[in-house]
């Protein structure tokens, strides 16, 4: 119901089509491939090979396409003694036409060309794919289920780095024009990285009145002082992904203006010319069915012609070329905020209490990451590939891959708020916790972004888009900038003098709660976690660390059915007292470090079968004593006098402005 206000361990990699230079073996016997390292090796049969990479059959049918420089010394040395191409009379060859003389049939709505160099099916720009009256054929969702309902410990895996140069980043704004107070921008976007090109779109939502707002796409970068228009349409226009390698763009078209609900997924090249072209449109499942239309929540190209999109609460993996669903992940909670490795490798869904990681070309869970708190964590990526990080209310967790282990987990006294991402490789980005620093367990700075923007966050910084007074502004800032820098190399220099508690503080513990809650399993929760940061319990301490529960205030909540259900099933209305629980640090009567937290009811609430929404919501009045067994406390707290001198910034005239 939902609430309403009131095995080889391999890199893989997604092939658009054969190599023209592919080598073919001149045998199809089984044989022993282990990587380089020599930890990980297979049973299978090589399909074939060119100068970059081998292609292999497993025993389960499966197909990997694995980097040669993988491979082991001996398999490389084995791959060149193999006959080529060019001495194999057999290899190669051309798909046998049908008996008309016609080439094979392609999937309805996509052009098929065979020519010299170029994959049958491959794609060619078409304007009237653009036109309301387009003949669009709806995407497939039979692809292969993915079950994530499976708690499975992650193994070691490789870094996924992106496979992009350098961003040209310069810290500069540019207005894109003033625009209808209704009008939603998207996301920022990467568009050709060694020119610092970036683009958004802007369409019209609700009662947006002025036509020429309902579909743009708008370039800036340092080139201009001023953005411009890339593309203009009728039709609503959301910019969601660019696949820079290929020049490739993904787009819905003719999102509903109130529900920003249906529409269709279109292909274009040629953004980064400022000459966008459509190559292929697309229908999402279920477009005409009853009630709500289908919506886009998540949007990214891992290859020229293949995406991963979320659409409700299913997950795909489409060709887009050919129109076939590869897999699909269905139940994926509403809002789950799913990120995609930077090299394309890895596709991570968080969960209540988890993150599951999935192999997106293998199409298989790897594993889970767990969560310390029952909220469902943000999470993004690192820049080198090898870390990612877990963010929810005031709780991060940083996961090393390669490791396989928890590099960093860390509770900072305020919310988070929204998790922009990763500042390098070094920090993370939030909305009300600011600059945190995983290794310090420290908020360094604070950031005051533009409400209700959308960002890209970036190795140097982080790109924005918002509208202020129906004026609409994209910038790029450099974080940390040289002020918040300073401070945090003076923090990161370890000058113990400036803490109130570190690794071997002593401290005293308390525990405040009705007589319903067992006090003595909180107690014994508090001092695990007190251990574990390194600090030291001594009743007679000067610092105190008090752990309370309490009984909350009485708060009323309405639910309703999803889908059609909802038209025939009354709304309901559950009221609950949920218990909430606190940690407090204090030096005396200073107060140096505070954390809370309630039971909150999540947006959308799944009942099991026969469960009532009223029983279910009695989950959220019980007590959790427990919950301090899992707190992780920072290991070290400023003095309350060095932790108000942490500077803030907000941006003022494109620059940040100190306060």
């Amino acid at each position: 119901m939902r609430r309403f206000s009131g095995s080889l361990l391999v890199c893989l990699i997604i092939a658009v089509g054969a190599s023209s230079h592919a080598q073919t073996t001149t045998s199809s016997a089984t044989r022993t491939w282990s990587d380089a390292s020599g930890r990980f090796n297979i049973e299978a049969k090589l399909v074939d090979h060119d100068d970059q990479n081998v292609r292999l059959l497993k025993a389960d049918g499966k197909v990997v396409t694995v980097p040669l420089n993988v491979l082991s010394e001996d398999d490389q040395k084995h791959l060149k003694e193999l006959k080529t191409e060019a001495e194999n009379p057999f290899a190669g060859g051309v798909p046998m036409e049908s008996e008309s003389g016609s080439p094979p049939m392609q999937s309805p709505g996509v052009q098929s060309h065979t020519m010299q160099g170029k994959p049958s099916g491959s794609l060619e720009p078409n304007q009237q794919l653009l036109q309301s009256d387009a003949s669009v054929t709806e995407l497939p969702a039979n692809g292969e289920e993915i079950f994530l309902k499976i708690d499975s410990e992650l193994p070691s895996l490789q870094a996924d780095p992106p496979m992009l140069d350098e961003i040209d980043f310069r810290q500069m704004s540019w207005p894109l024009g003033p625009m209808d107070a209704y009008v939603k921008i998207s996301h920022p976007v990467c568009i050709e990285p060694s020119q610092g090109l970036f683009a958004a779109s802007s369409n019209r939502v609700s009662n947006a009145s002025s036509d020429a707002h309902f579909g743009r796409i708008h370039f800036f970068g340092p080139g201009s002082k001023r953005s411009k228009i890339a593309m203009e349409l009728s039709e609503t226009v959301r910019l969601e992904d660019h696949f820079i390698p290929a020049d490739r763009t993904l787009i819905t078209l003719g999102v509903g203006s109130n529900t920003e609900r249906g529409g269709d997924l279109v292909l274009m090249s040629g953004l980064s010319k400022g000459d966008p072209q459509p190559l292929v449109r697309w229908h999402l499942p279920n477009h005409d069915k009853p009630g709500f239309k289908p919506k886009v929540e998540f949007a990214r190209l891992v290859s020229a012609t293949t995406a991963i999109v979320k659409v409700n609460d299913s997950v795909y993996h489409w060709d887009l070329a050919k129109g076939q669903c590869k897999w699909r992940i269905g139940r994926v909670r509403s809002g789950a905020d799913i990120k995609i490795s930077g090299g394309g490798k890895y596709l991570a869904v968080p969960d209540s209490r988890s993150v599951r990681i999935v192999d997106i070309n293998a199409g298989e869970l790897l594993g889970s990451i767990p969560f310390p708190s029952s909220l469902t964590p943000s999470v993004a990526f690192s820049p080198n590939g090898q870390l990612i990080a877990l963010v929810a209310g005031n709780q991060y967790v940083v996961w090393d891959f390669i490791e396989a282990y928890v590099d960093s987990e860390m509770t900072i006294g305020t919310s988070a708020g929204k998790f922009y991402g990763w500042i390098g490789n070094d920090y993370l980005l939030t909305q009300l916790g600011g600059l945190v620093d995983p290794k310090l367990r420290l908020s360094l700075w604070s950031y005051g972004l533009p409400s209700g923007g959308e960002s890209l966050t970036l190795p140097k910084g982080i790109v924005t888009v918002s509208k202020d007074h129906k004026m609409s502004l994209a910038s790029a800032m450099t974080v940390p900038h040289p002020g918040a820098l300073a401070a945090a190399k003076k923090l990161e220099g370890g000058d113990e003098k400036l803490m109130a508690v570190r690794p071997g503080t002593v401290v005293a513990l308390k525990v405040d709660a009705p007589g319903e809650v067992d006090k003595g399993q909180m107690m014994e929760g508090l001092k695990k976690a007190v251990e574990n940061v390194g600090w030291k319990v001594d009743d007679g301490a000067s610092i105190t660390v008090t752990a309370k529960i309490e009984r909350g205030v009485k708060e009323e909540y309405h639910f309703r059915s999803l889908g059609v259900a909802r038209l025939r099933t009354p709304t309901k209305t559950v009221s609950i007292k949920p218990y909430k629980a606190s940690v407090r640090i204090a030096q005396g009567s200073t107060e140096l470090w505070t954390v809370r937290t309630s039971k909150m009811v999540p947006y959308v609430v799944h009942l099991d079968r026969g469960q009532t929404i009223e029983a279910k919501m009695k989950e959220y009045e019980k007590p959790d004593p427990d919950y301090f067994r899992r707190l992780t406390l920072p290991s070290r707290i400023l003095k309350a006098d060095i932790s108000k001198n942490v500077g803030r910034s907000r941006i003022k005239n494109g620059a940040w402005y100190d306060w």
